[in-house]
């Protein structure tokens, strides 16, 4: 196993690997959720203790977390500092060991690892917190956090899974350099002359008229203006121009919406159809017939001043 020992821990820490070789042993993987909530219960726990002795855990991460072969977990102690920066700190590990991403995200822990309640969630959230009033003042919210998930899924902290990690590291070996060949003075050939470039004159430009194409020449639209008279420059504004057009529009639209009268030949929708005129023979002048007296008819003769019945036929 690697030994050595660091300035923050006393000589009986020689055979520890820091927790982040630990992680690095997983290739990418996260650490099971039982190992990782051990890890981050342990690293609290002495982070809160150096916290109520008036010490701190300085500038706290991976590489500085010590995991020894019996599965404890060492944090070095320093001078101390702001509490809420070294919170923040925790916060930053345990968002690592939980999710297994190195990089602090806006995602929760529970969004790469669904084992993480709601309730540790947010505490490891607000140890992120950029506004540092906003961060938790002691470690032991997160004791309390890790040991809540530890009641909810019936579980019991065991340091033998990082016992296993710890001896799977796997030891430094010296690296061998190999001594670099002795270089050979390389004959470098002279380099030939450069070949004599001819330079060519340039030929003189044509005038602009000249360029002109025979094909642009014939189609080129002239550039005609209209003059406008001086007596009907007041009137032509932009103001004026404007309203005569929604006046010529206006008396447009009312000519074509006025409805036209139906002339006399015309014939009314609503009227039944006019069969074709037949020529009509003018009738005979009717003849006077004399009307002949009635058979009953009685002749009288004046007689003596007495009229009396002459006969009757």
């Amino acid at each position: 196993m690697r030994t050595g020992t660091s300035p923050l821990f006393p000589a009986s820490t020689e055979g520890a690997v820091t927790l982040n070789a630990v992680i690095e042993t997983r290739e990418g993987d996260r650490l099971p959720l039982e190992l990782a909530l051990f890890v981050s219960m342990e690293v609290s726990k002495q982070v809160a203790r150096l916290h109520a002795l008036g010490k701190g855990a300085g500038s706290l991460s991976a590489k500085t977390v010590w995991c020894l072969r019996d599965g404890r977990v060492v944090v070095g102690e320093c001078e101390a500092g702001s509490q809420r920066d070294e919170v923040h700190a925790l916060g930053r590990l345990v968002y690592r060991l939980l999710s297994g991403s190195e990089s602090v995200s806006e995602w929760p822990p529970s969004y790469f690892n669904p084992g993480v309640d709601a309730e540790l969630d947010a505490v490891v959230m607000s140890t992120l917190s950029s506004d540092p009033s906003k961060r938790p003042y002691s470690a032991h919210v997160l004791v309390e956090a890790v040991s809540g998930v530890f009641e909810e899924l019936d579980l019991e902290p065991s340091p033998e899974g990082l016992q296993r990690l710890v001896l799977a590291v796997p030891d430094e070996e010296p690296v061998t350099v190999a001594e670099p060949a002795p270089v050979q003075a390389a004959v470098v050939a002279p380099a030939p002359a450069p070949a004599k470039v001819p330079v060519l004159k340039p030929h003189p430009r044509p005038a602009p008229e000249a360029m002109e194409s025979q094909f642009s020449a014939e189609y080129r639209v002239p550039d005609r203006r209209i003059e406008i008279p001086a007596w009907l420059a007041p009137l032509m504004t932009p103001t004026r121009l404007a309203v005569a057009g929604v006046g010529v529009l206006v008396l447009l639209l009312t000519v074509l919406a006025w409805p036209s009268k139906p002339s006399r030949g015309a014939q009314r929708p609503d009227a039944e159809p006019v069969a074709a005129k037949e020529t009509v023979r003018a009738a005979p002048a009717p003849q006077l017939v004399p009307m002949a007296k009635p058979a009953s008819a009685v002749s009288f003769k004046k007689a003596d001043k007495k009229k009396a019945i002459v006969a009757r036929r």
